[in-house]
């Protein structure tokens, strides 16, 4: 297995000249950066030349590294953030979250395609050989492919989504692909099944009346000219390839194209990074093991009310383990030989070390990754996004629970603290799933940039991408296939019906008799 992976990074290394490669890493979550960096810097270092778009800086960038800082967009998405603890959705409103979804996305696609650093870039006289885009309901971005006259590869941070299958046209039967915001598996029941084809249809419903005519005029507005073809038709013809922020061991088997490669865990280091002798020496100190509380990148702790603060605190003081708590601010008043807080943790290193024995998280794609690659169960605490179908899936698999912030009391937060980390079930049930991910040829990041560099080397590979794209929707589902074929039916049944009650009249007909004068 290693030699034939040290082979394929051999031939791929050798095969692949230098090129120049564009990344729009547009959201302002630093998550979703945490991918494209990561992916970025790995292709960087095969000789490639690489320009990141990104609205947070990139410190120290090593040489063939260029940053194109999109300074101002991330504020929105504070605003956004600052009183998400107060207004967290509802569970049953998913045709709400749809609409959240593409007002906010159009917004930020507005702002970084008319971003003065972006349209200097446009105007410049640079080229690029590739663009490497997240995929976040932004279709307006495969312009760049169009205007520099190169392949499009896209990663989908969140997975399987509707925008990501769009590009490829691969099958999604909604009888057992959720929409990636519902906290469905691929085995729903009917009530889910109804649930999931009315919140798609919404969704479909929603694109074409409003996201696609919303992101044809970006398009047009920031890729001006004459003699390009319409956004309807480039978002299905010039992405070569979808990079998926999952795995079939962790989330379900999907119909794939063989231009949707999944890479989730691709941000994970095989060999972590040592830990800073502080946080070792807290969780080698842990007689009885160390609870990881982290919240993400997004999500501000503080901004949580006092009396959730109290319930968590007061159910931390009934276990025996120590805590690593990342925590934004001074606010938090501990017992420094209980708790560690700190502002920033280096997530990957802690989950690795096995004195860990859970994590409780607000149930990120990234770090529900973490947690399977490093064997963690964890406790979820839902706030937005697909956060709430991230942490029932792994509910539903048995590596982990959840509890909802609505409900988290002191009670709701000690009945799960108790029952992960003393049901042997859970760290039973993740090891195996850990055994299964961690069961493949390449690294996730080795397999990204191998298929990135493929794309290059076979000039956008058009033998991956499937016909499907351009057929209509009649054709797609045989509609006019059907007609033909059930008018044939009804004329085949019809016709000799009519045939036999002809002969029949005839053969059956009353003869007449004639009267004599």
């Amino acid at each position: 297995m290693i030699v034939i992976r040290l082979l394929l990074i051999f031939l791929a290394a050798n095969l692949t000249n230098g090129a120049k490669i564009l990344s729009i890493f547009h959201t302002a979550s630093k998550s979703h950066l945490i991918l494209g960096k990561q992916l970025m810097f790995e292709l960087n270092k095969a000789g490639h030349e690489i320009t990141i778009i990104t609205p947070f800086p990139i410190k120290n960038p090593p040489k063939g590294i260029t940053h194109v800082h999109l300074e101002g967009i991330d504020t929105a998405f504070d605003e956004y953030l600052d009183d998400i603890f107060d207004r967290i959705n509802e569970q049953e409103e998913y045709f709400r979250k749809v609409d959240e979804f593409y007002e906010f996305a159009n917004y930020v696609t507005a702002d970084t395609l008319q971003h003065p650093n972006v349209q200097k870039l446009l105007k410049s006289d640079a080229t690029f050989d590739l663009i490497i885009m997240e995929i976040f309901v932004n279709d307006a971005f495969v312009g760049f492919g169009h205007h520099y006259n190169c392949p499009v590869v896209g990663l989908s941070t969140m997975g399987i989504t509707p925008w990501a299958i769009d590009f490829v046209g691969a099958p999604a039967p909604m009888s057992f692909v959720p929409i990636f915001m519902i906290p469905y598996k691929d085995n729903m029941n009917l009530q889910e099944r109804i649930m999931n084809i009315l919140v798609s249809l919404y969704e479909r419903y929603r694109l074409y009346t409003k996201y696609i005519p919303e992101q044809q005029g970006h398009y047009e507005i920031a890729f001006p000219g004459n003699n390009k073809p319409p956004l309807s038709e480039l978002r299905k013809s010039i992405v070569s390839l979808v990079l998926l922020n999952t795995h079939f061991s962790i989330n379900f088997p999907k119909a794939l194209f063989p231009n949707m490669i999944e890479v989730g865990g691709l941000q994970i280091n095989p060999n972590p990074e040592p830990l800073p002798e502080d946080i070792k020496k807290f969780i080698e100190s842990a007689e009885d093991g160390v609870i990881y509380f982290s919240m993400g990148t997004n999500v501000i702790p503080s901004k949580m009310t006092q009396e959730k603060r109290n319930a968590i605190l007061n159910s931390f003081a009934k276990f025996k383990q120590k805590v690593i708590w990342k925590w934004n601010d001074e606010s938090l008043q501990v017992d420094p030989t209980k708790f560690l807080i700190k502002k920033w943790l280096p997530q990957d290193a802690i989950l690795a070390h096995p004195n860990v024995k859970l994590f409780i998280t607000h149930g990120g794609l990234l770090s529900c990754t973490e947690s399977v690659y490093h064997g963690v169960p964890i406790l979820g605490v839902p706030i937005f996004g697909d956060q709430l179908a991230n942490v029932n899936n792994a509910k539903k698999e048995g590596w982990g629970t959840w509890i909802d912030y609505r409900n988290l009391t002191e009670t709701s937060f000690t009945w799960a603290l108790n029952e992960v980390l003393n049901n042997p079930k859970y760290t039973k049930t993740i090891k195996t799933s850990q055994k299964l991910f961690r069961d493949q040829p390449m690294t996730p990041l080795e397999t990204a940039k191998f298929w990135v560099e493929y794309v290059l080397r076979h000039n956008g590979a058009p033998h991956m991408k499937s016909h499907v794209n351009k057929m209509s929707v009649i054709e797609y589902y045989n509609f006019d296939a059907y007609a033909i074929l059930i008018s044939a039916i009804i004329l085949g049944i019809a016709l000799p019906i009519m045939l036999i009650k002809k002969i029949l009249s005839i053969i059956c007909r009353p003869t007449r008799k004639i009267k004599s004068s």
